[in-house]
């Protein structure tokens, strides 16, 4: 189950598209920022994980959550190196992950996930990361993520036997409490098509999350020693 988890590292925001899935993700991305409807899955180590649906879908959305404190530049930073993601994140054996293009603030990026279980397509798609300056709001976003069209993309990969990834979005964001605590949440949306039952998948995503999420914040932790 593990080598779904690149799949929820992927951060950033939809500019245009031909597709009717990619047309969608702005209503996917309203739906993840929303507070509402999340429904409590389970709470342990202080990391708090949800569930929501999606309309038109029967996997769900999920969002994991906890208090922080290592720097949030530091949490921005890490989602943004795409490049560096395999030395980052703990089971990232045979993904490939390239950027296309990189600004300040946006990375354009193509992933290949290989699935080495029997009958099971590869998958593979392009995404765009887009980071947002820290400001000292209560509630902000810090980056977010759409999957974009490959036919946009000049270097296009169609040629690899893998499935399309259309549909999917997430997004980091902080909120501070009443005691000015940070906490750091990861929401995210993967439909990752093909024949793979729901509740398989609903259950690779809550797991996927969590270690992604940990692995996550445990590289912040280690640069934030190195300081």
């Amino acid at each position: 189950m593990k080598i779904f988890l690149f799949i929820y590292f992927i951060v950033s925001i939809l500019v245009s598209s031909d597709y009717k899935d990619y047309q969608n993700s702005d209503e996917l991305f309203n739906l993840l920022i929303e507070n509402k409807d999340w429904k409590i899955i389970n709470n342990q180590e202080k990391i708090s994980l949800f569930s929501k649906q999606v309309p038109g879908h029967t996997i769900y959305a999920i969002k994991i959550s906890k208090i922080i404190s290592v720097p949030l530049d530091m949490i921005q930073n890490i989602i943004m190196d795409v490049d560096n993601y395999d030395s980052v994140l703990s089971n990232a054996e045979g993904l490939i992950t390239e950027s296309e293009s990189i600004t300040d603030s946006l990375v354009v990026a193509y992933q290949f996930i290989p699935i080495n279980l029997p009958f099971f397509d590869d998958r593979h798609y392009y995404f765009k990361i887009k980071k947002y300056d820290i400001l000292s709001n209560k509630n902000q976003i810090l980056v977010q993520w759409n999957l974009i069209n490959p036919n946009s993309i000049s270097n296009n990969r169609n040629s690899l036997s893998a499935i399309y990834l259309e549909y999917g979005a997430g997004v980091w964001m902080m909120e501070r409490d009443k005691f000015d605590n940070i906490l750091l949440s990861y929401r995210i949306f993967m439909d990752p098509s093909g024949s793979i039952p729901d509740f398989v998948i609903d259950k690779i995503n809550e797991i996927s999350i969590v270690n992604l999420f940990t692995d996550v914040l445990l590289e912040a932790e280690k640069r934030l020693y190195k300081r």
